[in-house]
């Protein structure tokens, strides 16, 4: 799986969750969308964020970014 599938994934389990949360009766202090997700959903996402972390630095993904954003600016000077 690559992580536009991995994306993808973790997008639907969260638009699942979702709906059911739109669609509660009451909601408690303090819960959040994940809180509605199965325990079968909960142990999925966790396993697709844990896949996520190992294949990509999102540290050096986020410097670039950045970088990026900078050297835009000062072409835009």
């Amino acid at each position: 799986m690559g992580r536009e599938e991995v994306e993808r994934r973790l997008d639907e389990l969260s638009g699942a969750a979702e709906e059911r949360y739109r669609v509660a009766d009451h909601i408690p202090n303090g819960w959040a969308i994940i809180d509605f997700m199965t325990s079968d959903e909960r142990e999925e996402r966790h396993l697709l964020v844990m896949s996520l972390s190992l294949c990509t630095n999102q540290q050096e993904e986020a410097r670039e970014r950045i970088e990026n954003r900078l050297k835009q600016r000062r072409g835009n000077k």
